[in-house]
């Protein structure tokens, strides 16, 4: 009996033994798949993170190559439209510099016709002046009174003729001033032909071509006919 008792006490023990372990195995089991799991949705966590730090990666690289490409082309209109304002500048510079020069010299050839026309007018009054020779003769009251008519006579005639001749030089000089005020007076426009410049008059009718000569209003070379520039022969 104590023999029977003691394999069914063992019997009893070793199937609590055999329960604990199932059940600890179980648990084991559920955590380990419940860690499983875990690890699982953490490792797909990782994969789509990474995949979504390559897409944004890309995007920056891209948005970076963009923002290079901007910056060059940015650059280079900027480069141009400098080089444009220079240039614009320049041509600027140079038309201001020629037309200051263009009015210089006409300033200049006016001088110069001034002069011309008062060394002239001194030169006629120099010849108009004349030394009279005085001869000693005898002469009498009478002769004497006459030679005296006759020599105020002669002054008076030579004074006329002195005033005669500056108020000639006076009024050529106002018709020449009348001209050179005609001429300013008209507009004057510049065109260009084959890299080289002509004169029209602005509202001229038939529209003739001038030459320039000396910064002034040259000989007709041609005619503007519609839209075409038609140039006599021997000019281009």
């Amino acid at each position: 009996m104590d023999i029977l008792t003691s394999k069914e006490i063992i019997h009893q023990e070793i199937t609590k033994i055999l329960n604990a372990y199932n059940s600890h195995t179980k648990d084991s089991d559920e955590k380990y798949e419940k860690l499983y799991e875990e690890w699982k949705q953490g490792k797909d966590m990782i994969h789509n993170l990474m995949e979504e730090i390559k897409e944004k990666d890309k995007i920056l690289f891209m948005n970076e190559k963009k923002f290079v490409d901007y910056e060059t082309m940015i650059n280079k209109i900027q480069e141009e439209a400098n080089k444009e304002q220079s240039s614009k500048e320049r041509h600027d510079m140079l038309r201001i510099q020629d037309k200051e020069i263009h009015e210089r010299d006409t300033e200049i050839k006016k001088l110069k016709t001034k002069v011309d026309l008062l060394q002239n007018k001194l030169d006629l009054v120099d010849n108009g002046n004349v030394s009279p020779v005085i001869q000693e003769v005898s002469v009498t009251e009478d002769d004497k009174v006459e030679e005296d008519d006759k020599v105020d006579e002669d002054d008076k005639v030579e004074e006329d003729d002195k005033v005669e001749k500056v108020e000639e030089v006076e009024k050529v000089e106002e018709d020449e001033e009348d001209e050179e005020t005609d001429e300013d007076a008209l507009a004057v426009l510049v065109i260009k032909h084959y890299k080289k410049e002509y004169y029209i008059i602005e509202n001229e009718n038939p529209q003739y071509i001038y030459d320039i000569e000396d910064g002034g209003l040259g000989e007709k070379v041609g005619e503007i006919k519609g839209k075409k520039k038609v140039f006599y022969k021997n000019n281009s």
